[in-house]
């Protein structure tokens, strides 16, 4: 690992590049909304990246949706091998050119959450600037490549459903998804202005430990709680009742439903199950299945 000192002089000059790179992009390139490109302009984006990759110590890291390579210059002051991957022509022919005198970036042109679901670049730490169109894409995909880490930017919005509680508005699908392979961890706000162009929401950087290692079986799971998730309002043993007949009709019923008359949850709406006892129901139905 490069030390405190060595560190802090790269991570200067990647702010000082971050300027001079953004002065020449903003006359030169037109983003494409389909791609939901929100490059950063804040230095402390980096610098926030970098300490939570730090503690990470990761062998090789993969960012998805490098963009003009701007947050790959604070990735590569780890001095760790980044797998800079971004989908726009356009855009990736000037992450090339940005980041050549890095050797240990590795630009591709390519789709970034196909390459993560390959499991075949050998990255274990995820890091991403996410397009936000694309955040529920990368979720899954980091959950099936079964990388140890991610360090993820995502909408503000995004990051409360992933630390919600059962009960809460925002409580769903992907919040027990997410919290069932990973411990979820919160770190900086930033604002609108720290990106270009503009998002209309703030942005949270969230940090993801993996728990539980992604196998097909898991498919399992997600059909379960898809199924679960389209009647998020109403009577969770109704609504399991009718996931279980489509999903396994050989089942006991009566065993799954067992499960929340344990844990006095028989008269519990579907949003208000936690992240324990959907895993429980799906050990069972596993075993069935």
């Amino acid at each position: 690992m490069i030390d405190d000192v060595c560190l802090e002089g790269m991570l200067g000059e990647a702010c000082r590049q971050l300027w001079r790179d953004l002065r020449r992009i903003r006359t030169n390139v037109r983003l494409m909304k389909k791609y939901s490109q929100h490059f950063m302009r804040s230095c402390r984006i980096g610098y926030v990246f970098v300490r939570e990759l730090k503690e990470l110590n990761p062998r090789i890291i993969f960012e998805l949706g490098a963009g003009a390579g701007f947050l790959t210059r604070f990735l590569a002051a780890l001095g760790k091998p980044v797998i800079a991957v971004e989908v726009d022509p356009r855009i990736a022919s000037i992450l090339s050119t940005n980041v050549e005198d890095l050797i240990h970036v590795h630009p591709l042109l390519g789709d970034g959450i196909c390459l993560l679901e390959s499991r075949c670049t050998g990255a274990d730490v995820l890091a991403s600037n996410t397009p936000y169109s694309l955040t529920g894409p990368v979720l899954i995909a980091y959950i099936r490549s079964n990388m140890r880490a991610a360090v993820l930017m995502l909408q503000q919005e995004v990051a409360k459903r992933l630390t919600s509680a059962p009960g809460s508005k925002e409580y769903g699908r992907v919040t027990v998804m997410v919290n069932y392979f990973n411990v979820v961890k919160v770190s900086a706000t930033f604002k609108p202005k720290d990106f270009i162009p503009s998002p209309k929401v703030s942005s949270q950087l969230i940090v993801l430990k993996r728990i539980r290692e992604w196998k097909p079986e898991h498919a399992l799971l997600e059909t379960l709680l898809r199924c679960m998730f389209s009647q998020r309002r109403r009577l969770a043993k109704n609504v399991l009742r009718k996931c279980l007949r489509s999903i396994s009709p050989h089942i006991d019923e009566e065993i799954i439903i067992g499960i929340l008359k344990e844990r006095n949850l028989e008269n519990a709406r579907v949003y208000e199950l936690d992240v324990n006892t959907y895993s429980a129901i799906y050990e069972v139905l596993q075993r069935y299945s």
